[in-house]
């Protein structure tokens, strides 16, 4: 059986990107933002966090890290 991607948006962006089913991890095409992901079935899932939460605090304030 082939597997049908499914459309999540980010919610860094609000892009919408593809994302095979049952896949733990994704990132947006658009911003490069890495998410978890959450299934329900092979139809359903959702956004549940950033992979790191550290990373996902910088890019949304813009801030550069010293060093």
């Amino acid at each position: 059986m082939e597997k049908k991607e499914i459309q999540i948006r980010c919610k860094a962006c609000s892009s919408r990107f593809s994302v095979l089913p049952f896949d733990r991890f994704a990132q947006c095409p658009q911003c490069y933002q890495e998410w978890k992901i959450k299934w329900l079935d092979s139809e359903s899932g959702m956004i549940i966090a950033p992979v790191s939460w550290k990373e996902y605090q910088l890019k949304s304030r813009r801030i550069v890290p010293n060093g």
